[in-house]
């Protein structure tokens, strides 16, 4: 609710009205495509996504603008707060955390639909097990919804989930399959249309590609080089699958799925965060990834009083959290004797370092080409390494039990 008042309907949703006229497009039998050289393309406010994702949209066509802009932001962060739930989290304040961090709040502003995603990753990971052909058919919709994130059926191809792996790879094919069928544009007139979006947008978001090229790479050079890099180390996670637990490699595919995106937009760091949960970091590792959003970003269109407002929320949060655990601790201590073991993984503290000093010298030292995508990869890579080294299960969390 607070970060409702502080930043909501600062700016249009552009995303979402995106979504909602691609919907009505297809209602009425339009094409919700245009051209790669039209200025509503070249502005980054143009339908790229599978013709499915306009179907789905299609019933929000129907109603209000304001209605549909109200529903769907209640329905992305009750998809957070569920998928941070189903992810195995359960203590109350994860959600306002990542819901109050920058990169969920332009998210919001936006009308993406990360949130949505969030929500369909926690309810696949809840039912990998229980429901393996559910599981399967959720991972497959993510991955044609946001083509970068195909790489998470790998994910219960890793753990030897055959019929999740088979269900996915089904739902992908048949969706985007579909699509381009039933679409005004051909297999080869959708990936020109990418590479035309790739070529517009590359430079300019937060990817390893956006980190190559500004290096002096160039972007083609970047685009090209940025997934084989990506694909040799998922090629030693493949190695090591065994060593690795279901937390461990969900986590990884996710974190590299985003690396290995041409375009990387802030608000995707959501779905780092969601990684990071499904990982058991503790509470306040999650609370100081919101603090440090701050840092990486600002919400659009907001002042300086709303910006520091949302630091000071995050902030807050942060200090509550600690002030928890201290109390845990002093807890735990009184159950052993004054001994207080807990199994807090080191490498959280490392891990806040390595990306709050390379957020702040980016921008006070770096330039612009740099400044953006060298904090965010950082942070990434420096969850992907802690996520192929850390033990998955809970050891900071326990309670004094009867003697």
């Amino acid at each position: 609710m607070i970060v409702g008042l502080l930043f909501g309907q600062l700016i249009a949703p552009f995303d979402l009205i995106v979504f909602i006229d691609a919907g009505r497009a297809v209602l009425h039998g339009s094409n919700p495509y245009v051209s790669v050289s039209s200025q509503e393309f070249r502005s980054g406010h143009a339908f790229v996504y599978p013709l499915f994702v306009a179907w789905l949209f299609a019933p929000l066509a129907l109603l209000p603008r304001y209605v549909a802009e109200r529903l769907f932001e209640v329905a992305s962060i009750a998809a957070i707060t569920g998928g941070a739930r189903l992810l195995g989290r359960r203590e109350t304040l994860i959600p306002g955390i990542v819901i109050a961090s920058a990169t969920t709040v332009v998210g919001l502003q936006m009308g993406t639909i990360n949130g949505l995603l969030v929500g369909g990753l926690g309810v696949a990971w809840y039912f990998r097990d229980r429901h393996p052909l559910l599981c399967g058919v959720l991972l497959g919709l993510i991955g044609s919804a946001k083509l970068f994130l195909l790489p998470v059926l790998a994910w219960p191809a890793l753990t030897r989930r055959r019929a999740s792996t088979v269900a996915g790879v089904l739902t992908a094919c048949g969706t985007i399959g579909l699509s381009l069928a039933l679409g005004s544009l051909g297999p080869r007139s959708y990936l020109a249309m990418l590479s035309a979006l790739e070529h517009n947008e590359t430079a300019r978001s937060w990817s390893l590609a956006s980190l190559l090229a500004g290096a002096g790479m160039g972007v083609s050079a970047a685009t090209k080089f940025a997934p084989v890099l990506v694909g040799a180390c998922m090629l030693e996670v493949w190695r090591h699958r065994q060593r690795l637990d279901d937390r461990q490699v969900l986590a990884t595919v996710v974190l590299a799925s985003l690396l290995v995106s041409p375009i990387l937009w802030s608000s995707y760091l959501l779905l780092a965060q969601a990684a990071l949960l499904v990982l058991d970091a503790p509470e306040l590792y999650v609370a100081g990834t919101g603090l440090v959003s701050w840092i990486l970003v600002t919400p659009d269109v907001a002042s300086v009083e709303r910006i520091a407002a949302g630091f000071v929320l995050s902030t807050a949060l942060l200090v509550a959290i600690a002030v928890a655990g201290r109390r845990k601790r002093g807890a735990l201590a009184g159950c052993h004797g004054g001994i207080v073991r807990l199994a807090v993984p080191k490498p959280a503290l490392a891990l806040t370092l390595f990306a709050a000093v390379p957020a702040t010298a980016g921008y006070l030292l770096l330039p612009q080409g740099l400044a953006s995508p060298l904090p965010t990869v950082a942070l990434i890579v420096g969850a992907g390494l802690w996520a192929s080294r850390h033990s998955a299960t809970p050891g900071a969390r326990a309670a004094c039990g009867p003697a």
